[in-house]
This record gives structure tokens, C-alpha cells and sequence, in this order.
């Protein structure tokens, strides 16, 4: 239960209004889970920081975004999320899904683990790096890098937006560059012809290796004399 609300509506009524809970994502202390619903240290956690155990496995906690590496956090049912970190990483979630970049960064991990910094993968697999301060001007520099990489027609893979300026950035290979590639590949391999060695013409120096003098002598072959074929 989030909230209760109760009206008294005279003469003798009263109206109680119950607000469940609404999850915003999954967190557990590992550092990499393949499955939230069949681990069982992974928790729901709402906007709030509380944490819960899911009863039911509905669809809709399929789509929720993870938050991996709270090794400091005591994950129960029921306790609220107390870490810096943890507290980052809600918060990074609000300001991301209020935001008009909802539909064109969309989070689906948030890993807490490095203790200075958020590393968040999207649904792209662009990895972004964020601080813990400024999290809503941080998400404003983000912004700019996609709008640049939708000009130019380039995938976003890394971002790390500790850095104030020159922010490293690396850019990832088009999905039709990919696939021209798989159905329509090179049909003749390149291949390296080999430099004919040609002999050395009497004007031309001789190589420092051939005017080396050997003390051992000279190998004389002799020639073998021819049999003549007998008569009978």
C-alpha cells in the first residue's frame, strides 16, 4: 500500500481510498542477472525507494528497468533504498521518463557497482557514463550527442559525461551497413601480388652481403664422365 485516504461523507458514509504501490524498476546487489524473476535477490523497488517482492509475475515488470551492484544496500521486503547510489539511480529514472527524452533514451540497466558513477545501458546498448551531481544537466548534454547522432545517421555506443569538456564519445556501426554487408559481401578477396626479385645487372652495386669474402674455399663440382653403351 502507498497511500490511504479516508472521507467521512455525513451523515454515516466513509469512503477509503487505497493506492497500491507502482514499481519502477528491479534492484539487486549482483553485478550481472540474466533473469529478475527467477533470482531471488533481486526486489521491485517503487519510485519512493521502498522495496517489495513481487506476489504476482505480471507482464508489465517484463519492461522495467534493472538496477545491479547495490552490495551496500540492505535488500529486504519492505526497507527503503538508502545508498547514495541507490538514491542516484531512482532519481536518474524520474528525470529520464519525465523528460521528452523518454521514446529516444529509453534505460534498461543501471549498473551502481563502481561506487563513483552510474553506467547506464539503454535499449541501443548505447553505455552511458553518468556523475552523481547534476543528474537533469547531465541528461541535457545526453540529449545534444543523440540529436548529433540523428543528424548524422551514426549510433551512439559510449558516452561519458563525467567529463566537463571534450567528452570521449564513440560511435557504433548502422544496422544497414551491417546487414549490406551480411547479404551483399565482397566477391573477389583482395589479393597480394608478390615483388619480382630481378638479378643484378653489371652497373649495379652488389648487395653488402655479397661482397662479404668467406674464408673457406671455393665448392668445386666436378663432372661425370658418360658411359659409352656396350655392344651387345
Amino acid at each position: 500500500v502507498d497511500e490511504v485516504e479516508v472521507i467521512r461523507k455525513l451523515p454515516g458514509e466513509i469512503d477509503i481510498r487505497v493506492s497500491e504501490r507502482k514499481p519502477v524498476a528491479w534492484i539487486t546487489s549482483e553485478k550481472q542477472i540474466s533473469d529478475p524473476f527467477a533470482s531471488d535477490v533481486a526486489f521491485l523497488v517503487d519510485a519512493r525507494g521502498v522495496l517489495m517482492k513481487e506476489k504476482k509475475l505480471l507482464p508489465e515488470y517484463l519492461g522495467l528497468p534493472l538496477i545491479t551492484g547495490c552490495t551496500s544496500e540492505s535488500l529486504e521486503p519492505g526497507n527503503i533504498v538508502e545508498s547514495f547510489e541507490g538514491k542516484s539511480a531512482l532519481e536518474l529514472l524520474r528525470l529520464s521518463t519525465a523528460s521528452f527524452m523518454q521514446t529516444r533514451f529509453q534505460i534498461r540497466e543501471i549498473d551502481v557497482s563502481k561506487g563513483y558513477c552510474l553506467v547506464v545501458s539503454d535499449k541501443n546498448h548505447t553505455r552511458v557514463t553518468f556523475g552523481f551531481d547534476n543528474l537533469e544537466a547531465q541528461l541535457q548534454r545526453l540529449e545534444q550527442f543523440l540529436v548529433y547522432a540523428d543528424d548524422s545517421k551514426r549510433d551512439l555506443a559510449t558516452v561519458n559525461l563525467l567529463v566537463q569538456r571534450n567528452v570521449p564519445v564513440t560511435f557504433g556501426r548502422n544496422a544497414v551497413d551491417v546487414i549490406n554487408d551480411t547479404l551483399d559481401p565482397d566477391a573477389e578477396p583482395r589479393i597480394m601480388k608478390a615483388i619480382p626479385v630481378h638479378p643484378l645487372t653489371k652497373n649495379e652495386p652488389a648487395p653488402a652481403s655479397a661482397k662479404t669474402k668467406s674464408n673457406a674455399p671455393p665448392t668445386v663440382k666436378k663432372a661425370i664422365p658418360l658411359k659409352k653403351p656396350r655392344k651387345d
